[in-house]
């Protein structure tokens, strides 16, 4: 299980949320997410990115 920290500061936008989420888990991949909820569904239930293989992943 892996704990990923999201840095308030860095958000004021719906567009940041995602840049922010982008920054935590996509690091290393050749795409990253777009600003929709179908993307960010994807991530936290597709194992993508960072979170493939983690079970449980926690977000704080």
């Amino acid at each position: 299980m892996a704990i990923y920290r999201i840095d308030g500061a860095r958000i004021h936008t719906i567009d940041d949320f995602y840049a922010e989420m982008n920054r935590l888990v996509m690091a290393g991949e050749d795409w990253q997410l777009g600003s929709s909820l179908d993307g960010l569904n994807d991530l936290l239930y597709g194992g993508i990115g960072a979170l493939v293989g983690d079970d449980d992943p926690q977000f704080v």
